[in-house]
């Protein structure tokens, strides 16, 4: 009879066991379901989306000769963009200027409207600088309007000029008081000097 009743207490215990990993696996699975549910922010996600972004940049983008197609001035005609990218060709290096200066004219028109074309949940900013002394390029500088005495004279990254106009779209991440950020730098070509551009995507909120 006691072996009987130890099978029986064996078999509750089992039970019981079983019941509670199957609470516990519910409990996980619909804390995990209301955190997505809710777009907790994710740094893994944050960061595939600077890649992302960063590499459809460098590409041509879709159509290839997009910066063709649309007004930037009329936020209507940019429905016609599958891929917003700068390059000049598939497998080349190469910047198109047509296209970096359309980017900079749709930035001011719409921000917002520019980072749907992007594709991107996150607040973004994007910079085009090339590198050279000014100590060794004193003219360029000068023309370019750097001061002797600034810090930017004493840096050997500068901002790209496209049209008289540094390259930089988006928010800088400081001016929208970011609290996480994610960037992702690629290298190019424009007139014949090596370039990088850095892509950056930024949140105001945090997660551990």
């Amino acid at each position: 009879m006691s072996l009987r009743r130890g099978q029986v207490w064996s078999y509750d215990l089992m039970i019981s066991v079983v019941a509670f990993m199957l609470v516990l696996a519910f409990l996980i699975f619909f804390w995990w379901s209301v955190s997505t549910a809710i777009g907790m922010p994710r740094g893994e996600r944050m960061t595939e989306e600077a890649l992302d972004m960063a590499d459809i940049l460098m590409s041509p983008g879709n159509p290839s000769n997009w910066n063709d197609t649309v007004n930037s001035s009329l936020t209507s005609t940019w429905g016609t963009i599958a891929l917003l990218g700068v390059g000049e060709s598939f497998g080349s290096p190469r910047l198109s200027q047509s296209k970096l200066e359309k980017l900079l004219a749709m930035n001011s028109t719409n921000y917002t409207e520019l980072r749907l074309k992007f594709k991107t949940n996150y607040q973004f900013y994007v910079e085009m600088k090339e590198f050279y002394n000014c100590s060794a390029a004193a003219m360029l500088c000068a023309l370019r309007g750097i001061p002797v005495n600034s810090s930017e004279y004493q840096r050997l990254d500068h901002f790209v000029p496209i049209s008289g106009q540094n390259f930089t779209i988006g928010i800088y991440p400081p001016s929208g008081s970011a609290r996480s950020i994610v960037a992702v730098n690629r290298f190019g070509v424009y007139n014949s000097s090596l370039v990088r551009i850095r892509v950056v995507l930024w949140t105001n909120q945090t997660w551990q």
